[in-house]
């Protein structure tokens, strides 16, 4: 139910936006350190500053606009430096950047190597559980989510491939 948002939402903000600012104000999202807002649609574009005056005392909210013209390089430049901003605010390093990477890239490589055993051990892997284990990457640190895959693709890599004559 969206109650708390209807105070800084117009009646016809999609639905999506208004329950996000919702979880927001009635602390569902309360584990989060600060909100990055798009500008991708016409209801982002303003929610980013509703969700910036509802949360002011809450969590930081950064304002990340995309180009519209991202080949020619005024394109190119204007989104290095909606980058840089959002890099700054976040008080990152160059460093730290490059050890989420390493991070974001061993869960992606896990996943890839997951729905490869997956495919071949459909015995034990259905298709629902194949989804839950690929979904709950959002909602896992991503280092711990890509040690645990690791570990189920190892023993997955274990089993022998199942003889499956059903869909995959």
């Amino acid at each position: 139910t969206i109650a708390l948002a209807k105070e800084y939402c117009a009646t016809f903000y999609c639905t999506i936006a208004q329950l996000a600012l919702e979880m927001l104000l009635d602390g569902t999202l309360d584990q989060l350190d600060g909100v990055i807002t798009p500008t991708i649609c016409d209801t982002l574009r303003p929610m980013s500053q509703n969700i910036r005056v509802a949360m002011s005392d809450k969590l930081p909210c950064i304002f990340l606009a995309h180009p519209q013209y991202r080949k020619p390089a005024f394109g190119l430049q204007f989104t290095v430096d909606q980058y840089m901003h959002v890099k700054s605010e976040l008080e990152i390093t160059d460093d730290d950047l490059r050890a989420a990477i390493k991070v974001m890239n061993r869960s992606r490589a896990a996943r890839r190597a997951f729905v490869k055993l997956a495919s071949e051990h459909c015995d034990v892997i259905s298709a629902v559980s194949r989804s839950a284990v690929l979904r709950s990457a959002w909602f896992m640190e991503p280092a711990v989510y890509a040690e645990k895959l690791e570990a189920l693709n190892a023993e997955l890599a274990q089993l022998p491939a199942a003889n499956w004559k059903g869909r995959k």
